[in-house]
């Protein structure tokens, strides 16, 4: 899991433009995304040395612009920390709530960036990603285990890849 959000970092870091991601760089991550999700949903994922059961209802996440301005926002407050969890990873990549990311009712994902001087003469590149739907609610499961795409909810035809879609994209 950590690789794939160090990927994700790496691939997104490389493809700023301004203020805002680009087009490409939206792509990468929301591919990035999606293929965690994928590899999850079908029960191909490891986790400290843990396969983790297939989901029956993981959904194809895409792009909201809206929700990438409030991460971006988000970002340019520079947080020395993550709100609740904290893991360092290798490269000192902070990361937090990978759990939103593997949450399946989540569809749609909208990161941002900020470059901040956190106590160094060097800037940090802060990304921050933010969901939709909300997830990581105590008491209620990540997802629900089963057969690949056996329960996707109404309206989502299509399952490439594992993962729930519905027809025709999903925009702001």
């Amino acid at each position: 899991m950590r690789t794939v959000l160090l990927l994700l970092l790496f691939a997104s870091a490389i493809e700023v433009l301004c203020e805002e991601f680009s087009e490409q760089g939206k792509l990468n991550l929301l591919n990035a995304h999606n293929e965690y999700r994928s590899r999850l949903a079908q029960g191909q994922l490891v986790v400290r040395g843990v396969k983790k059961p297939s989901a029956s209802r993981m959904r194809k996440m895409s792009w909201s612009d809206k929700i990438a301005t409030a991460a971006r926002l988000f970002a340019e407050t520079c947080p020395k920390n993550h709100s609740d969890i904290k893991q360092l990873a290798a490269q000192r990549f902070q990361i937090g709530h990978a759990i939103q990311m593997a949450w399946q009712d989540t569809s749609k994902v909208g990161c941002g960036y900020s470059k901040c001087s956190v106590g160094a003469p060097d800037q940090t590149l802060v990304v921050v990603c933010r969901y939709f739907q909300k997830g990581n609610i105590e008491g209620l499961p990540i997802y629900d285990e089963g057969k690949t795409c056996s329960k996707c909810p109404k309206h989502y035809q299509k399952c490439p890849f594992g993962l729930c879609e519905k027809e025709g994209i999903n925009t702001d």
